[in-house]
């Protein structure tokens, strides 16, 4: 996808939906991720220095999971360029 988009920007076309996708895509994989991590580990996500560490690599979580609504953002930007609907 990276490769495909990279191609049209270097061909003078418009950024497509791509990065807007992909994105999306990283910030479900990374709830999915944090949110299996900590029901399974249960009480011991509430430890600071437990082993392996169940929290601390959260605290370092990108921003697009921390940025309020970033995921719906991501989806009104595929929506008006795939289906070009209004951004309002």
């Amino acid at each position: 996808m990276v490769l495909r988009e990279t191609l049209r920007l270097v061909e003078g076309q418009a950024a497509g939906p791509t990065s807007s996708i992909a994105k999306y895509a990283m910030v479900m994989l990374l709830r999915r991720a944090s949110t299996a991590t900590l029901r399974l580990t249960g009480r011991t996500a509430l430890l600071e220095d437990s082993d392996p560490a169940v929290i601390g690599p959260y605290f370092d979580m990108p921003s697009e999971l921390i940025g309020e609504r970033t995921a719906e953002i991501q989806l009104t930007v595929i929506a008006s360029m795939i289906l070009g609907l209004p951004r309002n």
